[in-house]
């Protein structure tokens, strides 16, 4: 790998998430959240979040750009048994971070929003690809690198 590779370069989305994940990080921590992660990698959750309050369970994704339509997509299955689709449920997920490559920035979407979906889909207001929807990424973006 070149050492000016950019993030959309990347090939492995092991490597995507990777980073998604620390970015996510930082993000709470300039809330001042305290932030942590389960020991086993197969769980339906990537940190555990304390605002202080109240912990708040957070699934980390990254936000894909589809090619033909320019949309901005999150997918929100992850296979289990059997190869079978499994969806986030109110139980497993409060928040649902990612991080927008295309915006250089960390998003934030309740997790009521996602729960029992397969994937999100927002449009963006500055590529003018809005007909028919009313989420727009730059709406839930909290904070920009």
């Amino acid at each position: 790998m070149k050492m000016s590779t950019t993030f959309k370069e990347l090939e492995s989305p092991i490597l995507k998430g990777a980073i998604s994940q620390h970015l996510a990080k930082i993000y709470f921590a300039l809330k001042n959240w305290e932030c942590f992660e389960p020991t086993n990698e197969s769980g339906r959750v990537d940190y555990i979040v304390f605002d202080g309050t109240n912990h708040k369970k957070v699934q980390v994704k990254t936000v894909n750009q589809h090619k033909q339509t320019g949309k901005f997509l999150i997918s929100l299955t992850k296979k289990g048994k059997n190869n079978k689709k499994l969806k986030y449920t109110a139980e497993e997920l409060d928040i649902l971070v990612a991080y927008s490559p295309h915006h250089n920035a960390m998003i934030e979407i309740p997790g009521h929003l996602v729960h029992e979906k397969d994937s999100i889909t927002f449009s963006s207001k500055s590529e003018g690809n809005y007909r028919g929807t009313s989420r727009f990424i730059e709406d839930f973006i909290v904070l920009k690198f």
